[in-house]
């Protein structure tokens, strides 16, 4: 017998688990080598402990030390029915890091005379639950106080989440919606056409991105922007969550802009065609008093001629550049992939008459990039940054003028256009994007045509066109860079 004894502590002592024996009488009366290790302390510092008199403290989920008919040991000798699972917090007798285990207690005998007690560390697992646990009360936070709607559906389209963005949204209460199909808040038009996409996009055969309308509980329309994303539940199910902007308001005011452009284009048509007419009858009296009279005028006289007519001429290009800067957005192509070395050599062949005048050189960094934009605004805007650049140039040197790229993330260009004429007087770099205003307004050509004041801002409405922003640098005397930034191809 004493043999066999041996044998099966040296089993015990073989374990991975501790293992402790409670007697009912005597209390704590065999220990295995692990359950020292685990609970710092070893069998003769701890027999004939009662449960809860042991060396070591343990204490239940919440923090608390076990009152003594509530330890997990003491009860299974008052019900005599076996206890699984029981995590508790231990403070080894050593002074041991505390720690995680579980607890499985077995009644042995009659009344029952013994409880077998294994001990497991859990602190790994608990610690990666709790983890778990805090990550995805964080996660449900973030969600629920997101600004963007958000839903959860199953595979039939039933909501099993909504935050409160999307309660706001819609107007309902979270409890309206849970539960219920996801068309309840898309028009009884729609709805057929909405529930064949959810079901392609679960079965794996489409997307759902873009804009769709829904309604509210007030029944009002609005227009959202979605983008869903296919998961699975912990049941290996798929189902989708969707992410939601409303951008009624946006579309409202795109509505509003295109209606602004299409008036402005309509009253420059209107102003420029009422203007005309009157200044035709003013170049051509011009033409009759130089061609019948011009000998007959002093000096004086001819000085008078040649005011009038290079005014007419100056009214006439600011009312073609104002139908220009009208039409930017209303006559514009559609955007595609557009390489900007054809671009720039396109804009330069049309320069290169006052190129040659004006003894101006243009250096390009090639190749430059392409970009996603409207081949024939993109040429106009380099032939105004070129020309301005010509116009403008320093009375003392020929212009030399260098366009540059480089990228600005991903999905941008920075172009750059420098040169090194009369640069820009404070405070104006702003100002010379607006509409008939110029930076050097007794500056001109060299046969005494200044700018219209349209062209930059021209250069402004195409860039903003394109989704980016355009800026100017400059020093009196030492030239001026204009810096613009365009999408990049397939961005």
């Amino acid at each position: 017998m004493g043999e066999t004894a041996t044998a099966q502590d040296a089993v015990l002592d073989h374990l991975g688990v501790g293992v402790l024996v409670f007697d009912s009488a005597h209390g704590l009366c065999r220990m295995n080598a692990a359950a020292e290790r685990l609970l710092g302390a070893t069998l003769d510092a701890a027999r004939h402990c009662a449960p809860g008199g042991a060396p070591w403290r343990l204490a239940n989920m919440a923090g608390l030390p076990f009152p003594a008919d509530d330890h997990p040991v003491n009860r299974v000798f008052a019900t005599g029915t076996a206890r699984h699972g029981d995590m508790v917090s231990v403070r080894p007798a050593d002074g041991g890091d505390p720690g995680w285990l579980r607890l499985d207690c077995v009644p042995e005998g009659a009344g029952p005379d013994r409880v077998v007690v294994t001990v497991a560390d859990i602190t790994e697992e608990y610690e990666a639950l709790r983890h778990y646990r805090r990550s995805r009360d964080n996660t449900a936070e973030i969600l629920e106080n997101a600004p963007a709607a958000v839903c959860l559906t199953d595979a039939h389209g039933t909501f099993t989440y909504v935050n409160r963005a999307y309660t706001r949204l819609y107007g309902y209460a979270e409890g309206d919606l849970v539960g219920e199909n996801f068309t309840k808040v898309v028009p009884p038009e729609n709805r057929p056409a909405l529930q064949a996409a959810h079901d392609a996009f679960i079965a794996g055969q489409r997307e759902i991105r873009g804009e769709w309308d829904v309604q509210d509980a007030r029944g009002e329309r609005h227009t959202i922007l979605a983008d869903a994303v296919r998961l699975f539940d912990g049941d290996g199910r798929p189902c989708k969550a969707t992410f939601i902007q409303d951008i009624t308001e946006r579309h409202r005011l795109e509505r509003e802009l295109e209606r602004s452009n299409t008036e402005l284009e309509g009253f420059a048509y209107a102003v420029s065609h009422d203007l005309q007419e009157p200044l035709r009858m003013v170049a051509n009296y011009g033409d009759l008093l130089r061609h019948r009279y011009g000998d007959r005028l002093d000096a004086r006289g001819r000085t008078y001629l040649d005011a009038m007519e290079s005014a007419a001429g100056r009214m006439r290009r600011m009312i073609q550049g104002l139908l220009e800067y009208a039409r930017v957005t209303t006559r514009g192509d559609t955007f595609a992939a557009v390489p900007l070395d054809t671009v720039v050599d396109d804009a330069l062949a049309d320069l290169e008459t006052i190129l040659t005048e004006s003894g101006g050189r243009v250096s390009v960094d090639r190749p430059l990039p392409a970009v996603h934009g409207d081949a024939s605004q993109l040429a106009r805007l380099f032939q105004n940054l070129v020309n301005n650049a010509v116009k403008y140039r320093h009375p003392d040197r020929p212009p030399r003028i260098h366009i540059g790229a480089r990228a600005a993330g991903a999905e941008w260009w920075t172009i750059t256009v420098a040169d090194n004429g009369r640069g820009l007087p404070d405070d104006t770099a702003h100002d010379i994007f607006q509409v008939f205003s110029r930076a050097h307004p007794d500056s001109g050509q060299a046969d005494g045509e200044g700018g219209s004041g349209i062209g930059l801002a021209v250069c402004r409405r195409i860039v903003e066109r394109h989704g980016g922003r355009i800026g100017a640098t400059g020093t009196p005397d030492a030239g001026s860079t204009f810096t613009l930034t365009l999408p990049a191809a397939g961005s």
